[in-house]
């Protein structure tokens, strides 16, 4: 495909644009916490007791999180998609209250009974020993997790789909609040390294979404609306648009603890354990540029021709920006300076960090490209494609990452990334031709 030079002129003049770009900024400090958290979680670890442990540990719990908050996370593109005036951004919160319910539920089975829980951690991961210990500690704190997150999702939609979105920028500060002072709190009182990490992750999340509730109600447009506004949304068709993007993410969400149970059978595995959550939470901090704009794509694609060529004008700008951002981090000495300095690892584990970090670098312009495709499809109503798609790319990401490891026997890390990137590229390549 190529790039006119006209489009990339029309998205600097273009006020359709400028607006995309205003609310893009409203949405990106959220995603720019959630990148930042893991990093600076990790970091503090690498200053405590047991740091190759207990990073393994938290990537791990980690990994079992985003999982857990997979049934939820598409609430946020399905409010945004469908709650268009007071009735149905009412009718849009109890559907959403249903399947909150449904992940709490789910949550509390997997984490909270014991024989459950220690089953998935040895027998479905196959993780022992300390890593096993920790983990088998910290998991119950998840229980939260899927109903904060699910909750502050389905009101985030909502304030952006009626122009309500400096709300969302505002809470994210609330969510670093809660991640900075529990971690001070912990180097403080000491104790259990792990488990003060992932109550940061737990507070963030909590306070993120009591503040979004909060200015939630006290907007309170969605309870002024006059009669004959909007039409409000049946629950079968706000399944029809959420239980594939649902689906779909699930199965995407699935793949870090996929990696982590192949990652735990190869060679070295504590190592690379430690080392594929380092990099891929810090590539999320790059990632999280093109999660941030699918929202933004779905408002834009929404109201009509002009504004899309303003999107398909801002996604070539943000593509052409991470590639120059990924290539100056990843191919200079900067990556190997990042995580031995900011990220305080020693030496040789940032050097084997920043040669994984090569290989992640296509991971986020193609996660950029992806969502403009995944809100092409959910406008058109055509979403029912992102199910396959998704499939086609855990699936592929898997086998690529199985060979490399096994049959290769590359470091399982950056086999993880190399998979991660091939099958992304594969499900971007359906979505667009298909």
């Amino acid at each position: 495909m190529k790039i006119p030079s006209l489009m990339l002129a029309k998205s600097i003049r273009s006020s359709d644009s400028w607006r995309l770009v205003g609310l893009w900024a409203s949405i990106m400090p959220s995603w720019m916490i959630m990148a930042v958290e893991a990093p600076l979680v990790l970091s503090w670890l690498a200053t405590r007791p047991m740091e190759l442990t207990s990073i393994a540990a938290f990537g791990v719990f980690h990994s079992m999180g985003l999982l857990l908050e997979a049934p939820v996370l598409m609430l946020l593109p399905t409010a945004t998609q469908l709650a268009n005036g007071p009735k149905s951004a009412a009718a849009v919160h109890r559907h959403a209250l249903v399947m909150i319910s449904v992940a709490l539920l789910a949550a509390t089975l997997t984490t909270a009974v014991p024989s459950l829980r220690q089953w998935i951690l040895a027998a479905g991961l196959g993780l022992s020993g300390d890593v096993l210990a920790i983990c088998s500690v910290i998991l119950p704190s998840l229980i939260l997790w899927p109903a904060a997150i699910g909750y502050r999702r389905v009101l985030q939609g909502i304030l952006l789909a009626n122009k309500q979105s400096r709300a969302i920028a505002h809470a994210s500060f609330f969510r670093f609040a809660g991640i900075v002072v529990t971690l001070m709190s912990g180097s403080v009182a000491g104790g259990l390294p792990a488990l003060w990490a992932a109550a940061a992750l737990i507070c963030g999340v909590c306070c993120e979404t009591l503040y979004t509730a909060w200015s939630f109600w006290r907007v309170g447009f969605w309870r002024r609306g006059q009669e004959g506004e909007d039409t409000p949304v049946s629950f079968p068709a706000f399944l029809r648009l959420f239980l594939p993007l649902s689906t779909s993410v699930m199965a995407s969400l699935a793949l870090p603890g996929c990696i982590t149970a192949i990652i735990a059978r190869s060679y070295d595995p504590v190592l690379s354990l430690a080392i594929f959550p380092v990099v891929h939470g810090f590539g999320f901090f790059f990632r999280a540029v093109g999660l941030a704009m699918q929202e933004v794509f779905i408002v834009g694609m929404k109201e009509g021709a002009q504004t899309r060529s303003a999107v398909d004008a801002l996604h070539w700008v943000f593509v052409l920006i991470l590639v120059l951002l990924l290539g100056i981090i990843g191919l200079t000495p900067l990556a190997r300076l990042i995580f031995e300095h900011l990220m305080h690892l020693d030496a040789p584990f940032a050097a084997q960090a920043a040669t994984t970090f090569v290989y992640a670098i296509p991971y986020p312009v193609l996660t950029l490209a992806l969502s403009r495709e995944r809100a092409r499809r959910i406008t058109t109503k055509t979403n029912f494609l992102i199910v396959p798609a998704t499939v086609l790319e855990v699936a592929l990401s898997l086998a690529i990452m199985s060979a490399l490891t096994f049959g290769a026997y590359l470091n399982a890390a950056s086999a993880a990334m190399i998979g991660l990137g091939l099958g992304r590229f594969c499900a971007l390549v359906f979505l667009a031709w298909i």
